[in-house]
């Protein structure tokens, strides 16, 4: 299984913050329903929209990766903060749909900052598997 470029994945963090504070800001929380398409097809097909938008102008040869099976899970734990977000909201708990937007916002700077959240989470989860064989 090929590896995704850091480029990309940063690419992919920087696109959901830059949707989550357009969407808070512009009070449009129907952006976090675009945003979850986009990080489904991510976690589908390997690559998303804000992966194929800068795709053209970052040179990947060389560059660090991110093992594929960790960006899927990282993927999925933030399709799992949109999902509750958008899910809250359309339920008419506006505060409680922010907050986890918000959350996965908080967890993509910290990402973006050098420290992984969902990477430590991952490790974790495979010391648990690890240690029930």
């Amino acid at each position: 299984m090929q590896d995704v470029p850091m480029p990309y994945v940063k690419a992919n963090q920087v696109g959901v913050i830059a949707v989550i504070i357009l969407a808070s800001l512009l009070k449009m929380p129907f952006l976090l329903i675009l945003l979850w398409v986009v990080l489904i097809t991510g976690a589908i097909f390997g690559s998303n929209l804000f992966m194929q938008v800068v795709k053209p102008f970052i040179n990947v040869q060389g560059a660090e990766t991110q093992a594929r099976e960790l960006y899927r899970f990282n993927t999925t734990l933030a399709l799992l903060f949109l999902t509750l977000s958008i899910l809250c909201i359309a339920n008419g708990w506006i505060v409680a749909g922010n907050i986890f937007a918000w959350l996965l916002g908080v967890v993509m700077l910290v990402a973006l900052s050098g420290y992984c959240i969902g990477c430590t989470i991952y490790y974790q989860f495979k010391q648990f598997k690890a240690k029930r064989k």
